[in-house]
């Protein structure tokens, strides 16, 4: 059995999740649904956002479920999404994944109807990988079956599209899933633009070592973090609820 995780790491977990839902709201990666989680370090179990948008949730609603979709907490009335299943198979069979960012990103969704992956072309693209996964099967993943099918198929990239269905982003943690979430959808507009122009020079494999180096170290991360959370805040989204949480900043 696992042990019961600290109240306050919870917390922090659940502040973090709002902020980054916050994240991908505000830079269009989802609107009325898509969900953000994160593994609750030393047991077998996951907080995610519940079946609202993610531009107007408070940490009180995340849902606490365990690997097999189990839910332990049930956050707000809405309750966490049918596809918690699939957050729970990734990290079943990715024990170094941290978080998972489920998003409906446009351009990678035309990637993976035309049946290509996204692939690295510039610098801050290597954060999500040389290459996504493809997961040809549009259909709600709702079951344990489909579940471990599309976990599979993510292999150990970090990213896995899936056809008609959104993709799947992971991440050591929730800021390293979300960040990788939102250049890789930059990474697809860039090839959809520049294959409109002519051939998509893509990063050799030295320059994607170089560039996953240099862009994946945890200063740049956080500076794309801070960044796009104070255009949320901005925008009015995360409505000063930050100012009154339970651990510094």
């Amino acid at each position: 059995m696992s042990p019961e995780p600290a109240a306050h790491q919870l917390q922090r977990l659940k502040d973090i999740l709002v902020e980054g839902a916050a994240i991908l709201y505000a830079r269009g990666l989802n609107d009325g649904f898509g969900h953000l989680s994160a593994r609750v370090p030393g047991t077998d179990s996951f907080l995610i956002t519940p079946k609202r948008r993610l531009g107007d949730l408070r940490p009180w609603q995340m849902a606490h479920v365990d690997f097999l979709g189990n839910i332990l907490e049930v956050g707000c009335g809405e309750g966490p999404p049918f596809e918690r299943i699939l957050h729970g198979a990734i990290y079943s069979l990715r024990p170094d994944v941290g978080a998972v960012a489920r998003t409906q990103a446009l351009a990678c969704e035309a990637f993976v109807i035309a049946g290509r992956s996204v692939r690295v072309a510039h610098d801050f693209g290597a954060t999500a990988g040389e290459e996504t996964a493809l997961f040809d099967n549009p259909h709600l993943i709702d079951n344990e079956e489909i579940a471990l099918a599309c976990a599979r198929a993510l292999g150990n990239r970090r990213a896995v599209l899936m056809r008609g269905n959104g993709n799947a982003v992971v991440g050591g943690d929730v800021m390293e899933a979300v960040v990788r979430a939102v250049f890789l959808e930059a990474s697809a507009r860039l090839q959809m633009a520049a294959g409109q122009l002519g051939e998509v020079g893509y990063l050799t494999r030295e320059e994607f070592l170089a560039q996953e180096a240099e862009h994946s170290l945890i200063p740049h991360v956080e500076r794309a973090w801070q960044g796009w959370l104070g255009e949320a805040r901005d925008r009015g989204i995360l409505r000063n609820w930050y100012d009154h949480r339970s651990y510094p900043r």
